[in-house]
């Protein structure tokens, strides 16, 4: 456990399988010493939980569209950013958006259980 300012934290990293399988090990759940657990890979970090310890979760989402359009204006201008894409100026939003350039929403291949 480390603190903070008074602030207490866990020092489990729930982002990767592997911290995932650690935390599963150490029982950090049934140790009561997290009241929040984050973590990139729901799948994966519901192997923290068990019958006897249960999780509930909460998750914030922006709009698809919303989160579609500004990645369009964003790789169309961001020239410091790997994924710039110069092209996208010459393209309409909706031309964007039937083209192979469109993101590919990993959450929701995450949410329905397929990597």
């Amino acid at each position: 456990v480390f603190d903070l300012d008074g602030d207490k934290f866990v020092n489990v990293d729930l982002s990767m399988e592997v911290g995932i399988d650690r935390a599963a090990r150490l029982d950090l759940v049934g140790s009561r010493l997290a009241d929040v657990i984050i973590s990139p890979d729901l799948p994966q970090a519901a192997k923290v939980f068990t019958d006897r310890n249960k999780g509930r979760m909460f998750a914030i989402f922006r709009h698809p569209v919303d989160r579609a359009v500004s990645m369009y204006y964003y790789l169309s201008t961001a020239t410091w950013d790997p994924m710039y894409n110069p092209k996208l100026k010459e393209m309409s939003l909706q031309e964007y958006a039937k083209s192979s350039s469109v993101e590919n929403n990993w959450l929701t291949r995450f949410l329905v259980g397929k990597k």
